[in-house]
């Protein structure tokens, strides 16, 4: 998606069908800690480590995971609200990598005589935030302080892709600390600096937030409850 709006800024190229069929193939491929969708034409989607946190408070498994099938469940007419959520999530996020590409940096060690690959660290303005393993394809680390404690992953992603992982994971922890979810503090005080800007950013727009997105997943579960597909209120509103 990232890629894709260095040639398309505003995203109009991505209308209908074309976001869907962009996504579709990688959605959920990466993360390690959500789901995998991939399988999705068999019929099951794939989780990893979901949602750990909410396991942890004791949250009941079906209340955590409710969200999943009630988004797959949304007919087009319903989903188009949180299909113009992330476009604009993805807009704001290409604006930042387009500021700040230049700013993150990663330098390669050798691979020694018997290993098979290679690992790496991350940079913005010269200061560690992050390390890489590369066998292939390129895992991606932020890190906290202390070196080793992980605030956020990606793995699968190309070398020539850090930057975007970088700032895909930027947005992640600034989610999450929207949320209230401390996350391991990085060691870098400017690329937490940054993190904070794109928190505030996410915060000045109420349709951004995970309350707003669950709303929306709720009322197009209730319509659906009452045998009300969505086209007429679609159609009274101009979309």
């Amino acid at each position: 998606m990232l890629k894709h709006l260095t040639q398309d800024p505003q995203s109009s190229l991505l209308c209908n069908i074309g976001l869907a069929n962009l996504i579709r193939g990688a959605a959920g491929y990466s993360k390690g800690h959500a789901a995998n969708f991939s399988k999705i034409d068999r019929g099951y989607v794939e989780l990893r480590h979901f949602s750990a946190v909410a396991f942890l408070e004791r949250t009941e498994l079906g209340e955590v995971l409710e969200r999943i099938p009630l988004a797959l469940e949304m007919p087009f007419s319903q989903s188009r609200p949180l299909e113009r959520i992330f476009r604009k999530k993805f807009l704001l996020l290409s604006a930042w990598l387009k500021t700040n590409r230049d700013r993150v940096t990663w330098s390669m060690e050798p691979i020694g005589e018997f290993g098979s690959f290679a690992p790496g660290h991350i940079f913005f303005d010269g200061e560690k935030i992050g390390s890489i393993i590369l066998d292939g394809m390129v895992e991606v680390r932020l890190v906290g302080g202390r070196g080793h404690d992980i605030t956020a992953m990606m793995r699968g992603v190309l070398l020539s892709d850090i930057a975007e992982a970088v700032a895909l994971l930027a947005l992640d922890v600034a989610e999450l600390a929207n949320q209230g979810i401390d996350r391991p503090k990085n060691r870098s005080a400017t690329f937490r600096k940054e993190i904070k800007a794109i928190a505030k950013q996410l915060r000045g727009d109420r349709s951004l937030s995970s309350a707003h997105q669950r709303d929306l997943l709720n009322e197009a579960r209730d319509l659906r409850g009452e045998g009300y597909s969505g086209w007429e209120r679609d159609s009274s509103n101009g979309y």
